[in-house]
């Protein structure tokens, strides 16, 4: 009798619906654990590669730091050191 695959844990469901919030629910659940592993593996590995979020430009145009042709990655960067030079701040600046 052949080994059934695993079903994706409910945790790496959660993920799924986020990292792919278009794909239909029940391709998700047809997802074996293995599957889900990868997939979420690989996005992990390339998020920085996609285009910048809505709120990342939003945050880096409110601090005259935008640029046209950033990705995901570079934004959180430019965003990292712009929260901590703000935090080194003393009022007076």
């Amino acid at each position: 009798m052949p080994i059934q695959p695993e079903p994706l844990t409910e945790a790496q469901r959660q993920v799924m619906l986020r990292i792919q919030p278009f794909a239909p629910i029940e391709e998700i659940d047809r997802l074996t654990k293995q599957q889900a592993s990868e997939m979420i593996a690989w996005n992990a590995a390339h998020w920085g590669e996609y285009p910048p979020t809505q709120r990342q430009e939003l945050f880096l145009r409110s601090w005259g730091c935008w640029r046209a042709g950033l990705n995901r990655g570079a934004a959180a960067d430019l965003i990292a050191e712009i929260k901590a030079k703000t935090a080194r701040m003393t009022p007076e600046e």
